[in-house]
């Protein structure tokens, strides 16, 4: 599962990850925010908060691997800090 957390400064995405992480949780959650603020030619800042126990489906593995290509390489510019 990921989550968006709430409590992040002006600027940043943050995400929870915690239990079964499915390839949904990537096309639905993460995705289309990291795509919004590229749209907006906003620099990307992004907090992951991983919990321990954490598990991805292949699905998932395959939708980040697409992300990373898409929104990784192809828009690396716009990536100003991850953690």
């Amino acid at each position: 599962m990921i989550e968006m957390m709430t409590d992040m400064p002006d600027g940043t995405l943050g995400f929870r990850v915690a239990g079964n992480v499915t390839r949904d949780d990537l096309a639905k959650v993460v995705v289309p925010m990291l795509r919004e603020v590229i749209e907006r030619n906003q620099p990307l800042r992004v907090l992951y908060q991983i919990d321990a126990g954490f598990s991805e489906e292949l699905g998932a593995v395959r939708e980040g691997a697409k992300a990373d290509i898409e929104l990784g390489i192809a828009h690396r510019t716009a990536w100003r800090r991850i953690a």
